[in-house]
């Protein structure tokens, strides 16, 4: 019988949406007349998470607004992302609002994926939980994996790391399973890999440091961690 254990959810929705070419958060830029956080806090929402917190950086106190009377019965907790430095720093900001003693999963998506679904998420939990695993995460295979991190495999079809476009060789690029960046991780694994002296800046193109949530990957390579995929993503639900 599949072990029973709480979950927590962290959305990263800190983002200043630069690519979008506009002012306001991405995470509050509506489709079909929503906010794309209120559809990814609804697709998680199913999951039963507490706490869901939510990462907020650019125009705070408007997306907390928009997250509370979005769901103004939720179990919600917020943190601060003063400096935008990666997925990473986020997820490192996230933990801050989820209590020491939460010992459960944490299951962590971005605020800008208005197409993930509850049925997604569900499944992907389940095959979390049936696997005993201490990380997992989505992946989606592309015609084009464009700008998307690869995900790189043995030949034994086991995850041994994540590696960004920008630092892909020619034969890493030509790889078309890419990472969604939807992860599932034990809580005490996460405070652990999420430390700041676990995961190493790197630099962007504007000659900033960042800490990139995929770097976490390379300490799952070794036999003693269950490092898991799920290619159960619809590539309409991607970002």
């Amino acid at each position: 019988m599949t072990e029973q254990r709480q979950i927590a959810a962290i959305i990263l929705a800190a983002g200043l949406g630069t690519r979008m070419r506009s002012e306001r958060a991405k995470v509050l830029h509506e489709l079909g007349g929503e906010a794309m956080l209120t559809r990814a806090m609804r697709a998680l929402a199913s999951l039963g998470p507490r706490p869901l917190a939510i990462v907020v950086g650019h125009q705070a106190r408007e997306v907390e607004a928009l997250a509370r009377a979005a769901m103004p019965n939720a179990s919600l907790a917020f943190a601060t992302q003063s400096e935008q430095r990666g997925t990473g720093h986020a997820a490192r900001c996230g933990m801050t609002a989820i209590p020491r003693d939460f010992s459960g999963d944490v299951i962590i998506i971005h605020g800008d994926v208005p197409m993930l679904s509850a049925a997604t998420l569900a499944e992907f939990h389940r095959a979390h939980r049936a696997r005993v695993s201490k990380l997992s995460f989505t992946t989606v295979k592309l015609p084009d994996g464009g700008a998307y991190g690869r995900v790189i495999r043995d030949s034994d079809g086991e995850v041994t790391s994540i590696v960004e476009a920008r630092d892909a060789d020619a034969s890493q690029k030509a790889i078309n399973e890419i990472n969604t960046g939807v992860y599932l991780v034990d809580a005490a694994l996460l405070r652990s890999v999420a430390a700041p002296h676990r995961i190493a800046p790197r630099p962007d193109k504007a000659g900033e440091s960042s800490y990139q949530a995929p770097s976490c990957a390379r300490f799952f390579a070794s036999p003693q961690w269950r490092q898991r995929s799920s290619d159960r993503r619809r590539p309409r639900e991607s970002p």
